[in-house]
């Protein structure tokens, strides 16, 4: 899930919770302390264990353990505004 401070996006942030349900923790390992503006739905996608996110300002996180820590994938392209995990 993303959040952030208000309906424009400024300091975004993603965060995670078992499917079973739990509290939320946000995921900071390998992520920006904030994000410029919120992950959009088409954004930010999950399959199983592995999750990517992309972002306005053209760059791409994958996480292999359920959003405990990220990598930065990809940089440098334009906006992001889809990804898929397939």
């Amino acid at each position: 899930m993303s959040a952030s401070t208000s309906h424009t996006g400024r300091k975004a942030a993603l965060y995670r919770r078992p499917l079973a349900g739990g509290t939320f923790e946000r995921c900071e390992k390998g992520l920006p302390e904030w994000f410029a503006d919120n992950l959009d739905t088409y954004c930010l996608d999950a399959r199983g264990h592995e999750a990517v996110a992309g972002t306005t300002d053209g760059k791409v996180f994958v996480s292999e353990d359920a959003g405990g820590s990220w990598t930065e994938a990809l940089t440098g392209e334009p906006p992001i505004t889809c990804v898929a995990v397939v």
